[in-house]
């Protein structure tokens, strides 16, 4: 992707990535290729801003390309646990969907 940036585009935008893989990441590229970092803010520390980004992150650790992006910062453990955890609750739902349509209520 960095590649496709630097051909068509005067520079590329990085998203999730700390200030430490951004260099690394424009090395690969082997050429000057301006860049920026967007950032999500989310003001305080209270529980629903906490909830927040933690649903942010979250979405983005399922996405294939951001799960690698975040595993290669150190956050393989955090991006496993939100795969099992989504795992988990398509499993559940699952379950809970089929006992409604083809069990009695007593089951």
């Amino acid at each position: 992707m960095l590649r496709l940036a630097e051909e068509v585009g005067d520079g590329v935008v990085f998203f999730l990535c700390g200030p430490r893989i951004i260099p690394e990441l424009l090395a690969e590229v082997g050429s000057d290729v301006d860049s920026v970092a967007r950032l999500v803010v989310l003001p305080g520390l209270s529980a629903e801003v906490r909830l927040a980004a933690r649903r942010i992150i979250a979405t983005y650790a399922l996405v294939p390309f951001y799960a690698r992006s975040l595993a290669r910062q150190g956050f393989e453990d955090e991006v496993a646990a939100v795969g099992a955890a989504c795992i988990q609750a398509i499993a559940k739902r699952r379950l809970d969907r089929s006992r409604t349509r083809w069990w009695p209520s007593w089951c």
